[in-house]
């Protein structure tokens, strides 16, 4: 049997409190080109057809046919549940709309066809999550609950892996630790350091 191909969903909606300037993080522009559109014309390159899940209007426009409106509503979790209809039951790539991917972890992402539920980050960021058929709406809902801190991405990962409440110094088993370039920005200010140190 062919594991089927997942359906792509991009996290484009947050609240940008981090950030520290006006302006929508993922609209943040490198060479020319917003990240979360990017993001969409890499999954593009590699015949996926990606959503852009955003309640802002700003970037639904930037996605080029790719966007989903939804308003945001607090959390990753709470967006993947408020989309099911997008995605439940299925094969599931997502991936952040605040993120640099680069080749190596974007495709892997993409491309994992394992049982279980795989992510990719550092030490102290979640890029993206892959997850196999079966995990619905409703579970989500559940394991967001049960992670506490608003559904945050970092969380879920820790419930699903059993790790909660334990010591957040132990990272979840199912996170793969990439050092390709990848990253994501939480402040305009990481954000302008890394683009000055890229030429």
């Amino acid at each position: 049997m062919i594991a089927s191909d997942p359906v792509v969903l991009i996290a484009a909606g947050g609240r940008n409190e981090r950030w520290g300037v006006p302006g929508i993080k993922v609209l943040a522009e490198v060479d020319g080109e917003p990240l979360v559109g990017r993001t969409v014309r890499m999954c593009r390159e590699r015949k996926r057809e990606p959503r852009a899940v955003s309640g802002h209007g700003d970037v639904l426009d930037a996605v080029d046919g790719a966007g989903y409106s939804q308003p945001w509503s607090g959390s990753v979790s709470a967006m993947m549940a408020d989309c099911a209809d997008l995605w439940s039951g299925e094969r599931v790539a997502l991936l952040l709309g605040d993120v640099w991917y680069v080749d190596g972890t974007l495709s892997a992402a993409l491309d994992y066809r394992g049982l279980l539920v795989r992510a990719w980050g550092s030490d102290q960021e979640v890029y993206a999550v892959a997850w196999a058929p079966g995990m619905t709406a409703t579970m989500m809902v559940a394991l967001a609950t049960a992670a506490g801190h608003g559904g945050k991405l970092w969380h879920l990962l820790r419930v699903l892996d059993g790790l909660y409440p334990t010591s957040h110094a132990r990272l979840p088993s199912m996170l793969q630790l990439v050092d390709d370039g990848t990253r994501d920005f939480d402040s305009r200010e990481q954000f302008d350091a890394w683009t000055a140190g890229r030429f």
